[in-house]
């Protein structure tokens, strides 16, 4: 008999911990940029806003973008059938198509401050930096996680016990599954940013 009050199996979380860490950063995260939106819903009735184009290579990164989102979840899947070469190339894939975002949205900036919008100027245009800007931040973060995730495996790729403990081990494939999250995460965080400028922008 069990003189135990609960069996140990009750007090073990239903999700790892380093997973219920990265919901409670995105929690995080997103409550920041919704409180930035906010605002900019409340600033924007007490200015007169400027027109100025809409950087039109912000559609061509969100392409981008997007497209990552689906090499980022075949990497994940990859990585679960002990794909070596597909994990590498699938991974690859998807730090190209994030380098090209955020390249894309450094000339999108460039394009607005050609036409007179300046992070100091007016509010409306501030805002647009602000928002785009902290979003790249973000994403660079993610996108960081991912080339360390690509060297490692290339540094083991010739070390056969390595490569099956990579592999094998649960907290490899939960690290995987947390930068897919995130990944995705700044995905549709980008998509709300688009949408809300677009709503918004005059």
């Amino acid at each position: 008999m069990n003189n135990e009050p609960f069996p140990p199996s009750s007090w073990q979380p239903k999700l790892p911990v380093q997973k219920i860490m990265a919901y409670l950063a995105i929690a995080a995260i997103s409550v920041l940029f919704v409180t930035l939106t906010m605002a900019y819903k409340i600033q924007s009735q007490h200015w007169h806003w400027e027109t100025f184009p809409f950087p039109k290579i912000f559609f061509a990164t969100t392409f981008a973008i997007i497209v990552s989102s689906y090499t980022m979840q075949a990497t994940v899947k990859a990585f679960k059938r002990s794909d070596t070469l597909s994990f590498q190339q699938l991974l690859g894939a998807t730090i190209v198509l994030g380098a090209l975002f955020m390249l894309g949205q450094v000339a999108g900036w460039y394009n607005l401050h050609k036409n007179g919008i300046f992070f100091d100027g007016k509010l409306d245009g501030a805002y647009l930096y602000l928002l785009s800007g902290l979003h790249v931040l973000h994403l660079l973060v993610g996108w960081l996680l991912l080339i360390y995730l690509l060297q490692k495996n290339y540094r083991i790729a010739h070390q056969p016990t390595e490569m099956v403990l990579f592999y094998n081990e649960p907290i490899q494939l939960t690290r995987v599954e947390i930068i897919a999250i995130y990944w995705h995460f700044v995905d549709i965080l980008w998509l709300y940013l688009l949408f809300f400028l677009l709503l918004n922008h005059t």
